[in-house]
């Protein structure tokens, strides 16, 4: 019931300070209280979910992910995943891939919407590598919840000179990951 006076309160404080309000991540019930307060909508990332007690690589459909993977493998990529408290470990591993994929996009970390490059943000929850002929060339943190039960990929990154669809490989290897621990989604 005070959703909207909330939500008035917050953004005449920011108009207040010169700036401007900004809602992240919001709820569709929530949309339509913004749009009536005049606000802009602008989606700036997409969900997926992956039901991964069910997920596999067989069928037609699947084609593309095989392929990755085996391409992938044979070309010597091996993913594990580091668990939490073992970053610190090839630290200096993966801020090169990081430094590398930064320097290649022309960027800086964004620090806001998404996961940053920090040995101890990453050192507090699984982080899935994929290393080349044991060199580290791609990595992704999962953020977990609900009671584990759910994994969600927050800051992801690989070097630019890695073998192409190291991304495909990744992701598919994360989703085998979550069905062989149990995790749903």
């Amino acid at each position: 019931s005070e959703r909207l006076e909330l939500l008035w309160t917050f953004a005449e404080l920011a108009d207040s300070y010169g700036g401007a309000p900004v809602f992240y991540s919001v709820s569709e019930r929530l949309l339509a209280d913004l749009a009536t307060m005049g606000l802009a909508m602008r989606k700036v990332g997409e969900a997926a979910v992956v039901p991964t007690h069910s997920f596999s690589t067989e069928g037609k459909g699947k084609q593309n992910l095989r392929t990755a993977v085996n391409r992938a493998e044979r070309e010597g990529s091996i993913f594990s995943v580091l668990m939490p408290g073992e970053v610190a470990a090839v630290a200096d591993e993966l801020r090169a891939v990081s430094d590398a994929w930064i320097n290649h996009h022309e960027g800086t970390e964004k620090e806001f919407s998404m996961g940053r490059f920090d040995v101890d943000y990453l050192n507090d929850c699984p982080v899935a590598i994929v290393r080349e002929n044991g060199r580290l060339i791609a990595f992704a943190n999962l953020l977990m919840g609900a009671g584990g039960k759910e994994a969600m990929i927050d800051l992801m990154r690989y070097t630019p000179d890695g073998p192409h669809g190291v991304m495909d490989y990744m992701f598919t290897c994360i989703a085998k990951w979550c069905r062989e621990t149990g995790v749903d989604h």
